[in-house]
């Protein structure tokens, strides 16, 4: 995951989630399937709530290995 990084407080709602992803059957933030551009990378839009926010990026394989990553984020919007 290239942006956002972890604890970072934001001035704004609208972020853009971004990253690369290798050899995985499926990926998902927040709970929705997301989809990857041929080499692998990702960029999905997310409206944050005011204050405290948990991100989770779930990738799975064709084994159905998974692998989770959660990113607390802050919005500081006012």
């Amino acid at each position: 995951i290239n942006t956002p990084i972890e604890g970072q407080a934001i001035k704004d709602s609208f972020i853009t989630v971004s990253g690369q992803a290798e050899r995985i059957a499926s990926l998902h933030l927040n709970g929705r399937q997301i989809f990857t551009s041929p080499d692998g990378h990702f960029n999905e839009s997310l409206l944050l709530l005011p204050g405290y926010n948990i991100i989770v990026i779930a990738a799975e394989d064709k084994f159905g290995r998974e692998l989770i990553k959660k990113i607390t984020l802050i919005n500081d919007e006012v």
